[in-house]
């Protein structure tokens, strides 16, 4: 019997725990194959759940910096781009992309829609594997309450025109709250060029009676619109495994907006998660995006028979 959480989610993966096997030789030699780059901590909207909204310092790489990176990790073969901030806000980063491109360098970014203007969204068609809008809302009124700005109308146009450039993947986020849950049926409204949406509950969780809601509300919109639908998240967020060691920390570095390296996204801009600072230890880690890659790492590591094969 299917996962009713995963019916329809044809060829939904971006994220391949598995393939880190791919990468052993890199791993032993702690030579990162992917970076998370934040080009800059600046954001033009003001979302009520932002972690990093208020940071002391707004700041933006330059173009140097990135393209530094280049020779820091020749081995790179992927870049998620995210923030941080928004990272269009740092005029340089639409370079980095084409050179991206050029170096055989596959690149994905999520945006909060609003600088996609056409000559912006035509290079990350053309460069870009996927584009992912964090939308969070269907109507102007609620757009203005959970991001901060009354851009609703500029950013569904701005999605429109993404949806027609050459894109492989193109979809929206929605975090799922109390403000926003009663909205989610009228995305069949607004009929988005869009291959996906994807609902997700905020990092402090969510109020079940509001998971309740929503989780009737996304049923029945998946029968009703064209588009896959995600959910997964909204029954088990993150997790965490703490029997086995974080050590996909050898593959991976998240380049802050603040100029400084993190080992991992989900401490990104804590001191002592910096690379060079960071010990090892997990103690303050409550989920991991990564726990699956560390759980084959782990079986790597101590199964001889997976290392004769590989």
């Amino acid at each position: 019997m299917k996962d009713e959480r995963y019916q329809g989610i044809k060829g939904f993966v971006i994220y391949n725990p598995s393939k880190v096997l791919l990468y052993m030789k890199e791993w032993q030699k702690k030579e990162p194959v992917f970076l998370e780059l934040h080009p800059s901590t600046k954001c033009n909207n003001r979302c009520i759940w932002c972690r990093y909204w208020g940071m002391a310092k707004q700041n933006t790489l330059s173009r140097e910096q990135m393209f530094e990176l280049f020779d820091k990790y020749p081995k790179v073969k992927g870049v998620r781009i995210t923030g941080g901030g928004e990272p269009l806000m740092n005029e340089q980063l639409l370079d980095f992309i084409k050179e991206c491109t050029n170096r055989g360098i596959k690149t994905s970014i999520e945006t909060n829609g609003n600088l996609l203007t056409k000559e912006v969204a035509d290079v990350i068609g053309d460069n870009c594997q996927y584009c992912r809008v964090s939308l969070d809302a269907t109507t102007p009124k609620t757009y203005k309450i959970v991001h901060g700005v009354d851009t609703f109308d500029k950013v569904i146009e701005n999605i429109r025109y993404m949806g027609k450039t050459s894109i492989p993947e193109f979809g929206l986020s929605y975090l799922v709250t109390q403000y926003n849950v009663w909205e989610i049926p009228k995305f069949k409204e607004l009929n988005l060029p869009v291959g996906y949406i994807h609902f997700k509950p905020l990092i402090e969780g969510i109020d079940p009676e509001v998971k309740k809601i929503a989780l009737e509300k996304i049923k029945k919109l998946q029968s009703e619109i064209g588009c896959n639908i995600k959910y997964d998240r909204m029954f088990e967020d993150y997790y965490h495994n703490r029997k086995v060691c974080c050590e996909i920390t050898n593959l991976i570095r998240v380049i802050g907006g603040d100029g400084k390296e993190y080992v991992c996204c989900e401490h990104a801009y804590e001191p002592d998660f910096e690379v060079g600072v960071w010990d090892g230890s997990t103690k303050k880690c409550v989920q991991c995006r990564y726990a699956n890659y560390n759980e084959i790492i782990d079986m790597f590591k101590n199964n001889a028979f997976t290392k004769e094969f590989l």
